[in-house]
């Protein structure tokens, strides 16, 4: 789960590595995030040569999370928390997405999915 002032780590080759999570969307007094939700997020740390730099509020999706995703047959669980970059048009900053992406993303955002190398 992903709370306000939280540090995430990007996986996308956009330029950032890392974010804080300012709020998360959805309604006005939602509390905390999971896999497949939007947040606003201020950039932490970028590599150099970057578009984007340190301090500018972005839209991220949660790719994958600590928290148990719940299925049929068991559950899924990750080792660390990561988001990708969005634009304003809600679609990805970046051309990669590294790791292994959530089956349910599909539903979300369809360019996400069709971006990512494994599909779990």
């Amino acid at each position: 789960m992903i709370f306000p002032r939280t540090i995430i780590k990007v996986t996308d080759n956009s330029g950032i590595k890392f974010v804080r999570c300012i709020k998360v969307m959805g309604s006005t007094n939602k509390r905390c995030a999971n896999c497949g939700e939007l947040i606003k997020a201020s950039v932490i740390s970028v590599h150099t040569g970057s578009k984007i730099k340190r301090g500018d509020v972005v839209d991220a999706l949660i790719v994958r999370c600590i928290r148990q995703v719940k299925r049929g047959l068991g559950c899924i669980k990750f080792n660390e928390n990561s988001v990708i970059i969005l634009n304003d048009k809600l679609e990805p900053l970046g051309s990669r997405i590294f790791g292994s992406v959530l089956r349910e993303l599909k539903d979300v955002n369809q360019k996400v999915f069709s971006l990512a190398n494994d599909i779990i």
